[in-house]
């Protein structure tokens, strides 16, 4: 996924709802990102890092989990970026959900890495 805008800006936070945070079961039933490399920036003149996720549990779903932005090599370098890139390295599967009484299967594991929210937070202009 790739962010590109109109002029810099100096990201503070960038954070994720992972998978589909809709209701339990979609959520199950959806791949999730495990890994995913954070990039600010193009070409040389960017940074990068690789955040892991997490599997939450039922009534956490929808908590926001924070990507970890990458800080510039150099102090004296920008901290202003045109360009935010998320590339997802690795995910955990969906399962199979089961009817807890019965034991038959309700869903399929959908095979679709989902990501419910992408939130960007800019510093405050000086």
């Amino acid at each position: 996924m790739m962010l590109t805008f109109a002029s810099p800006q100096r990201i503070a936070l960038v954070c994720v709802i992972n998978g589909n945070a809709s209701d339990w079961n979609s959520y199950m039933r959806a791949d999730r990102v495990r890994t995913v490399e954070v990039r600010l920036g193009a070409g040389e003149q960017g940074v990068s890092r690789t955040t892991s996720l997490l599997t939450l549990d039922q009534h956490e779903v929808q908590n926001r989990q924070d990507l970890k932005v990458p800080v510039p090599k150099h102090w004296w370098e920008s901290d202003a970026y045109k360009q935010l890139t998320l590339t997802l390295r690795s995910r955990y599967l969906g399962s199979q959900v089961d009817d807890p009484n019965t034991g038959t299967v309700v869903d399929q594991p959908t095979r679709l890495v989902m990501l419910a929210e992408v939130e960007v937070w800019v510093h405050k202009e000086q």
